[in-house]
């Protein structure tokens, strides 16, 4: 669920999540569920550098619009942004249909 409405991803898509992967929730949130969509999954264990990353966007070729949101490995996504919904500064938004 988060995959298809929180991420918007469908098949041919290629995702970058730069948060951590040593947690369960990453399992679920960056592998298993955009694989059920038909997405590609691209890893980069760099430290972050600005710079590099918005090269490494641009010569993967990955289309991954950037949607903030909070959650736990407990219960997932709580809040976030969702495609069509305007950005707020400084907030994630509204809750996940699933924390409702």
């Amino acid at each position: 669920m988060q995959a298809r409405y929180w991420l918007a991803l469908q098949e041919g898509d290629r995702l970058w999540c730069t948060s951590g992967t040593g947690w369960a929730k990453s399992v679920w949130n960056v592998i298993l569920g955009p694989w059920s969509l038909g997405t590609e999954i691209f890893f980069h264990e760099g430290a972050f550098d600005a710079a590099e990353r918005f090269d490494l966007i641009s010569r993967y070729d990955i289309n991954l619009t950037v949607y903030d949101g909070y959650g736990q490995t407990e219960n997932t996504l709580l809040v976030g942004n969702f495609p069509g919904l305007d950005v707020r500064p400084g907030s994630m938004d509204k809750p996940s249909p699933a924390a409702t």
